[in-house]
Order: C-alpha cells, then sequence, then structure tokens
C-alpha cells in the first residue's frame, strides 16, 4: 500500500513538473510577444513620423512647386494621392495598435492578459491540490508505521505465547511422566 502511495506520489509530481514547465513556457511567451509587441509599435511610431515628415516636405514643395510653375492640378493630385497613402497607413495602424490593446487588457476573459490570470489561478489550485496530497501522503506514511508498530508488538507477544504453551507442555510432561502416566491410563 505505501509503495502504491508513493508512485502515485511521484507520477503527480512528474506530471505537475510537466504541466508547470508548459505553462511557464506559455507565460514565457507571452512576455515574450508583449515586449515585440512593444518594439514593433516603437517602430511604426517612427516610421509615422517619418512618413508624416515626409508628407510635409512633400506638401511645402508641392506649394513651392505649384507658386513657381503654376501647375495647380499635378501637384494637388501628388499632394492627395500622399494624403491619401497617409491616411490609410495612419488607419491600418489604429487597428493593429486596437488588436493589440485589446490583447494586453482585461476585457471579460478573451484577451492574453485574461488568459494569463485563469493560467495563475489554475496554477494556485493545482498548487493547493498538491499540498493537499502530499500532507495526505505524509499521514498514510505515518499510519502505515503505526500498523507495523502494532503488529510487531502483536508478533511478539504470540511468540511469548507460544514460549509460554511450550514450557507449560513441557512441565505438563514432565510431570505425568514422573508419575507414571495418566490416572487413566492402569
Amino acid at each position: 500500500m505505501l509503495m502504491l502511495v508513493h508512485i502515485f506520489h511521484n507520477v503527480s509530481l512528474n506530471y505537475l513538473a510537466d504541466l508547470i514547465t508548459v505553462l511557464g513556457a506559455f507565460y514565457g511567451g507571452y512576455r515574450f510577444f508583449e515586449s515585440r509587441q512593444k518594439k514593433n509599435q516603437e517602430r511604426r511610431d517612427k516610421e509615422e513620423q517619418d512618413n508624416l515628415v515626409a508628407t510635409v516636405n512633400t506638401v511645402v514643395e508641392a506649394s513651392v512647386l505649384k507658386i513657381m510653375t503654376g501647375v495647380d492640378s499635378l501637384v494637388e493630385k501628388s499632394v492627395k494621392e500622399e494624403l491619401s497613402e497617409v491616411n490609410e497607413k495612419i488607419k491600418h495602424h489604429g487597428e493593429v495598435l486596437h488588436r493589440v490593446e485589446h490583447e494586453v487588457t482585461f476585457n471579460d476573459g478573451s484577451s492574453m492578459k485574461d488568459s494569463q490570470k485563469r493560467t495563475e489561478t489554475l496554477l494556485n489550485k493545482i498548487a493547493v491540490g498538491m499540498d493537499a496530497l502530499h500532507d495526505g501522503s505524509i499521514r498514510q506514511e505515518q499510519i502505515t508505521k503505526q500498523q507495523a508498530g502494532t503488529i510487531s508488538k502483536i508478533e511478539e507477544r504470540q511468540g511469548e505465547t507460544i514460549d509460554t504453551i511450550n514450557k507449560v507442555s513441557t512441565n505438563l510432561a514432565s510431570h505425568l511422566g514422573a508419575h507414571e502416566g495418566l490416572p487413566g491410563d492402569k
């Protein structure tokens, strides 16, 4: 019985160790994802600034060109195209930011942040369960030791009883031998 408890205990601890390793990897991946998102956002912000500067330069150049050449429609078309591209990029970046914000904030269970919280809660429950299992295993070991001690005492008393029976039998046999048999043997 004690051997089965030890085997179950070892298997459970191995399973828990594997589970914690997988969950730790998931959590590390989440942290890596979060840091990559931040770096990507910084890069996108820099690109937006560069694009804005380029657009302003284009507008200034176009304005100077318009003034110098008087080619209104060509400059206006070029500026409109540049502004349209910038607006599309800004819209795209806004959508990406919204998706990132969704994943890094608590929002009733559908984000990575909520998933992290659920994982931590489950890990805490598993830890409590493993502590209880460990405590039960220790208690079972104590009971087994007590039972082994009781069995040892019973075996010792049985040995004493057998010794006493043997002594009484020997004494009875020698006593009967001294009186030449049993009273009904004649």
